[in-house]
Formats: structure tokens, C-alpha cells, sequence
């Protein structure tokens, strides 16, 4: 029997604010792959799993549920699609949790698979490769901001050199609880501001020689992607806008001053941010300060992390149910 032309292929993020599902036919080499219809399965979900986990260190129980409701969806859709190998990668919420085992035991009975708990370099590595696939050949050293819900990473890719890789134990969710506890006030974007610099420039300053002039500054995830809807105005997410965007500081000001004078009911009815609305200023102040450090814009990535997951595995893994 000839061996089929594709072989389909799932990669499911459990990350710290949403868990998100991608489903390929075949093992694609870039990204978007071709033809689109070689994605079978695009779906996310807002868990926000890293919910109060900072100040506790265990997984809350409203968030816990959220994960595992997540699963069972995903569990269905994979049901409804021809069987295939499943890869599940857990971040920093379960990099953090004291409790992560037992979570992580009831995920695996859903979906039939086992989750492993990446490294915070095994994160940035899969990040990177997946947004170098969305991106056109280029031998500029690349510093890509994967802005996270739990972490940030920070890596730095060169021609032909080892990556430099850095993680911060800080994201949107943790940023959020840490410092709007009541409200996105002035002098609370002040001291937040105050502490992502003390933390962020110092990894600029040591990823970023002065000889490195020409250096690509690019961000992924999805509050990069997020933000990118805002600024274009966009009311549904369309990847072929956003990948490339760019992200200004001056933009993300404005930005800032209208999602400011909301209440926090309503940044959920803004279109594009939903359940992220929440977390978005925070996650906002980190990609600004990341700006005004550098001096330069931010150009955006519509893939990462979990494409990076795709195109390095492609087709092994044990199968979903």
C-alpha cells in the first residue's frame, strides 16, 4: 500500500491563561502551511489557570475546573476528527503549581495522552522555531518577546549561533494580580512600569551588544496578538493582517488611555480581546516597556509556541481518543 500524503498531527498548549488546540494534516515545513486547508483544528480557550497561583503557589479551584472543562472540549473536537498522535506541553502555571501532578493525572485521562512540563528553554525553542517559519529568511539577528499569562521569554537568534535564551517569571495574569488588585490607576501602571524596567533591562543590555544595530525586535503570543487586533481595529482575528504588524509606542499609549477608562466589566466586550480583557493593560505595559527600552517598534508574529510544537514533531506522539 502507498504510504498516505499526510499524516495528521495535534499539539495542545496548557498554558498559564489559556489553553489553546492545533490540529495539521501532514508535517508542514513553514507556516501558515500550505495549502490552508491543512489545518484541520484552530481552537482556544481562556482557562486563566495561573489565576491566583503567585500568591499560593496551588492551583485554584475555579481555575482548575476551568482547565479541565477546556480538555473535555478539546477531547470531543478531537473525536470528531481522524485519529492522530496528540502532543500536550504544560508552562509555567504547572512549572509552578505544587499541586500540578494531580491536575495534570486528570488531564491525561481526558485526553488520552501525556502532558510534559516543558523548561523554560524547551518554551523559547519551540517559540522560536515557530515564528521563524511565519517569517521570511533572513540572516539580521532576531530578539523574539513571547509575553506570556505566567512567563516571558526573551531569545536571542543569530546566523548560525546557539540561541540565547531568557525566562522571566512574570506574564500578563501575575502582572495583573500583582499590581490592579483596584484598578488600572496611574500610580499602579507607574510602579508596574517602575518594576518590569528593573527587570527587562538589564536582559536587553546583556542580549543586545551595541554592535547588534540591525536586530529584528519581534513579538509573539497572544497578547502581542491581541493588541495587534486593537491597534488595526479589527473585530475578528485575521492572521494575514496582523502577521507582520507592527506595534508602536505610541500606539499602545493610546491603547492604554482608552482601555484605562473602562471599567473592567467592559474590556471583555471589546471585539478581539473577550475573556483576555481582563489582563490585557498588563500584558500591554510589558510589550511598552519593552519598546521604550529599545527604541524601536515591535513587529508581530501569528506564530509561535505551539506551531514551533508542530513543525519539530510532526507525527509522533501517542494518538488521541
Amino acid at each position: 500500500m502507498p504510504a498516505p500524503k499526510y499524516t495528521n498531527f495535534a499539539a495542545l498548549d496548557l498554558g498559564s491563561n489559556s489553553f489553546r488546540l492545533l490540529a495539521v494534516s501532514g508535517r508542514p515545513v513553514q507556516w501558515p502551511p500550505e495549502p490552508p486547508e491543512r489545518i484541520l483544528l484552530d481552537t482556544c480557550r481562556q482557562t486563566r489557570l495561573g489565576e491566583k497561583l503567585s500568591a499560593t503557589g496551588r492551583l485554584n479551584a475555579a481555575a482548575r475546573e476551568r482547565g479541565l472543562a477546556a480538555c473535555r472540549v478539546f477531547a470531543g473536537q478531537l473525536r470528531e476528527l481522524p485519529p492522530m498522535p496528540l502532543r500536550a506541553c504544560a508552562t509555567q502555571a504547572l512549572r509552578q503549581a505544587a499541586d500540578r501532578q494531580e491536575f495534570i493525572r486528570e488531564v491525561e485521562e481526558i485526553l488520552a495522552c501525556r502532558v510534559e512540563i516543558l523548561s523554560p528553554e524547551q518554551e523559547a525553542a519551540y517559540t522560536l522555531l515557530g515564528c521563524q517559519a511565519g517569517q521570511k529568511k533572513s540572516r539580521s539577528p532576531l530578539l523574539l518577546v513571547d509575553a506570556g499569562g505566567g512567563s516571558t521569554e526573551i531569545i536571542l537568534a543569530r546566523h548560525q549561533q546557539k540561541p540565547l535564551i531568557r525566562s522571566l517569571p512574570m506574564g500578563a495574569v501575575n502582572l495583573t494580580e500583582r499590581f490592579f488588585k483596584a484598578g488600572i490607576t496611574p500610580p499602579a501602571q507607574a510602579q508596574m512600569k517602575i518594576f518590569l524596567r528593573e527587570q527587562i533591562k538589564p536582559v536587553f543590555n546583556e542580549l543586545i551588544p551595541a554592535g547588534l544595530r540591525k536586530v529584528r525586535l519581534t513579538a509573539s503570543g497572544g497578547t502581542a496578538n491581541a493588541l495587534a487586533m486593537l491597534s488595526l481595529g479589527l473585530r475578528n482575528y485575521e492572521a494575514g493582517l496582523i502577521q507582520g504588524s507592527r506595534l508602536t509606542g505610541t500606539g499602545l499609549d493610546e491603547i492604554l488611555a482608552r482601555l484605562s477608562a473602562l471599567p473592567p466589566e467592559a474590556l471583555r466586550s471589546i471585539p478581539g480581546l473577550k475573556t483576555r480583557g481582563a489582563i490585557i493593560p498588563a500584558g500591554l505595559i510589558l510589550l511598552q516597556t519593552i519598546i521604550n527600552i529599545t527604541g524601536r517598534e515591535l513587529t508581530v508574529s501569528t506564530s509561535g509556541f505551539l506551531e514551533g510544537i508542530v513543525l519539530r514533531h510532526g507525527n509522533n506522539g501517542p494518538a488521541a481518543p
